[in-house]
C-alpha cells in the first residue's frame, strides 16, 4: 500500500509539474515617436559634419583595426596586433573626445549612418539569398569594414537572422555603433545618448548577453524600470537567474511574488517548471 501511495503521488506530481514550461524574456515597449524623433535627430546631427584630414585618418585607423579584426588569425601574433591596434585608436579617440567631445560624438554619429546604410544593404540581401550566403558579399565586406566583427558576433547571438531580420529596434544598429565609438575614447556608453536609445541599448544587454552574464544582464532590467515602471522586471530577473543555472535564486523570486499575491500562469508555471 506504501509503495503504492508513493506511486501515486509521484505520478501526480509529474503530471501537475509541466516541462519546458519557461516564459519568453520580457522586452520593453518602444514609442513610435521617440524613436522617430531619435533617428531625425541622429540624421541632423551626422549632416553636420565635414570631415577634416585628422578625422579621417581616425576613420582609416578604425577601418584597419575592423579588417585586422575580422581576418583569419594567422596565429599568436594575430591577437597582439589587433590589441595593438585597439590601443592606438584609443589614444586618438581620447585625444580628439578631450579637445572637442561634441564634434567627436557627431563623428560618430555620421559613421554610425554610414553602418546602419551598410547593415541595411546587407539586409536586403540576406532577404532574397539568405544572410550566410549575403556575408560572403560585396555587402557582407563592406560591415566588416565599417563595424568589424558585429555582423558576425549578431549572427551568432541570434540578434541578425537568415531571413534578414533584425529582433530588436531599428534604433539598434546605430546605437551598439555609438556605443562602441564612446568606448573606443573611454568615455561613458551613455553619453549623448537619448532615453529610448539607451532603452535599445539595455534591451540588447537583457535580450542578447551571454547567459553567464548575469550582473549586466540584471542592471540592464533595472535599467529599463527606471524608464517603464511597468516592465514585468520580477520575471525577467526569474528568467535571467534560470538561464544562468541558478534556479534556487530564480524560485525564491517567483515563490515570493506568489506568496505576495502574484498567481498569473506566467509566475505560476515557470515555478512549477524549476521546483525540484
Amino acid at each position: 500500500m506504501l509503495l503504492g501511495a508513493v506511486a501515486l503521488a509521484a505520478l501526480v506530481y509529474f503530471l501537475t509539474r509541466r516541462t519546458g514550461d519557461v516564459p519568453d524574456l520580457p522586452r520593453p515597449q518602444f514609442d513610435a515617436d521617440q524613436v522617430e524623433q531619435a533617428t531625425a535627430d541622429l540624421a541632423k546631427r551626422a549632416a553636420e559634419v565635414s570631415l577634416t584630414d585628422d578625422e579621417r585618418a581616425l576613420i582609416g585607423m578604425l577601418e584597419d583595426l575592423n579588417r585586422a579584426e575580422t581576418a583569419e588569425p594567422t596565429g599568436p601574433e594575430s591577437a597582439v596586433q589587433v590589441e595593438g591596434m585597439v590601443k592606438a585608436v584609443g589614444e586618438v579617440a581620447r585625444a580628439r573626445a578631450a579637445r572637442n567631445l561634441q564634434r567627436y560624438l557627431r563623428l560618430g554619429d555620421s559613421l554610425a549612418i554610414d553602418f546602419g546604410e551598410a547593415l541595411g544593404a546587407l539586409l536586403t540581401e540576406a532577404r532574397g539569398d539568405g544572410l550566410e550566403r549575403a556575408m560572403r558579399s560585396d555587402a557582407g565586406d563592406e560591415i566588416r569594414r565599417l563595424g568589424g566583427s558585429f555582423a558576425s558576433r549578431a549572427i551568432e547571438r541570434g540578434l541578425l537572422t537568415e531571413d534578414g531580420a533584425i529582433d530588436g529596434s531599428v534604433l539598434l544598429p546605430h546605437v551598439l555603433f555609438r556605443v562602441r565609438w564612446r568606448a573606443l575614447a573611454g568615455l561613458d556608453r551613455r553619453e549623448g545618448l537619448a532615453a529610448v536609445e539607451w532603452l535599445a541599448h539595455m534591451d540588447f544587454v537583457l535580450t542578447f548577453s551571454r547567459p553567464s552574464s548575469v550582473e549586466a544582464r540584471l542592471q540592464a532590467i533595472d535599467e529599463i524600470v527606471k524608464t517603464q515602471p511597468e516592465f514585468d522586471a520580477l520575471l525577467a530577473r526569474a528568467i535571467v537567474y534560470h538561464e544562468a543555472g541558478m534556479d534556487d535564486e530564480a524560485l525564491s523570486l517567483l515563490s515570493e511574488a506568489i506568496a505576495a499575491g502574484r498567481a498569473d500562469d506566467a509566475v505560476t508555471d515557470f515555478a512549477r517548471t524549476i521546483s525540484p
